[in-house]
This record gives C-alpha cells, sequence and structure tokens, in this order.
C-alpha cells in the first residue's frame, strides 16, 4: 500500500468518526474532534 493510499484510508475512517462517534453533541470543538479522530484513525490502521 502506497502512502497516499494509507492516507485515504485513514482520512476515511477519520471522516466516519468525526460523523458518528464525535459528533456536535461531544461539546468539542471542531478542530478538537478532527484532531482526535484523526489520532484515533491512525490508531486503527
Amino acid at each position: 500500500m502506497t502512502r497516499a493510499e494509507r492516507r485515504r484510508l485513514l482520512r476515511r475512517k477519520a471522516k466516519e468518526l468525526f460523523k458518528t462517534k464525535y459528533n456536535a453533541e461531544t461539546g468539542l470543538t471542531r478542530q478538537q474532534r478532527r484532531l482526535i479522530c484523526w489520532e484515533m484513525a491512525k490508531g486503527d490502521a
């Protein structure tokens, strides 16, 4: 898997988390949510 493919996969995963697990109701700012989702996605992959 190339780095580009890996990044695309991570981005899709982070996006899913952003929309579901870490949605607006968590009371975090968009920036914080994005960061958390990105870290979570990186941890999984």
